[in-house]
C-alpha cells in the first residue's frame, strides 16, 4: 500500500590507528632519541597491520620541533615481525645539532606520514600527529667577571637561570680559581 524506497548504508574504510607516548628529554648530551609507535587495526576491521609497510620504513614517521626542526625517524625494530594487530615499532631520531642541549628545549611532535603504514585491507594510515614530548635540558650559565651587573656577572646568570623553565646550573670560569675575587 505504500512506496518504500529503502535505505542505503555506506561505511568508510577502517583506517589503521597509531599512538605514541614518548618520554621527555631531561638530560643533555644524548645523540639519539628512541621512541615507539603502536599501530593497530580498529575493531571491525581486525585484519591486522601489514608489517611489510613498517619494517625498514624510515619514511613513516617524522619528528618536528622548535626552530623548524624536522627529522625523519629511522626504523629500529618491531615487536612482532608477522602481520597482526597491534604492532609496536621502535624508531630513533637524531636531536637538533647532533645532541640534546638547552638550546633544543621545547615541544616536539611525532607525526605519522600519509601512505606509509597500511593494514591488510590496503587502507593507509593518514598523516597525523600521534604523540608529543618535551625537551627540558638544564642550561648552564657561566660567571666570567666580578661585576655587580651586566653580561657575565653573577646577577645576570641568576636572572637568566630564573627566567628559564628548567632547573639550571651556574658555574664560574677559570679566572675565579686562581685569584681571590669579591663579587
Amino acid at each position: 500500500g505504500t512506496v518504500d524506497i529503502g535505505a542505503v548504508e555506506v561505511q568508510a574504510p577502517f583506517l589503521p590507528i597509531a599512538v605514541s607516548n614518548p618520554t621527555a628529554v631531561t638530560t643533555g648530551g644524548g645523540t639519539a632519541y628512541t621512541f615507539t609507535v603502536t599501530y593497530s587495526d580498529p575493531a571491525g576491521a581486525n585484519n591486522g597491520i601489514d608489517v611489510s609497510s613498517v619494517i625498514n620504513n624510515s619514511g613513516a614517521v617524522v619528528v618536528t620541533g622548535p626552530g623548524g626542526f624536522s627529522a625523519a625517524a629511522t626504523y629500529v625494530s618491531i615487536d612482532t615481525g608477522t602481520n597482526g594487530t597491534p604492532r609496536t615499532v621502535t624508531y630513533s631520531v637524531t636531536p637538533p645539532g647532533g645532541s640534546w642541549d638547552g638550546a633544543d628545549n621545547g615541544a616536539y611532535t611525532v607525526n605519522v606520514q600519509a601512505n606509509q603504514v597500511k593494514d591488510l585491507d590496503a587502507n593507509f594510515h593518514p598523516a597525523e600527529a600521534v604523540g608529543s614530548f618535551v625537551a627540558a635540558v638544564p642550561l648552564t650559565f657561566t660567571v666570567t667577571n666580578a661585576n655587580d651587573s651586566g653580561a657575565g656577572s653573577l646577577r645576570d646568570a641568576v636572572t637568566q637561570a630564573n627566567a628559564a623553565p628548567t632547573p639550571d646550573f651556574i658555574v664560574f670560569d677559570a679566572s675565579f680559581f686562581n685569584t681571590a675575587r669579591t663579587i
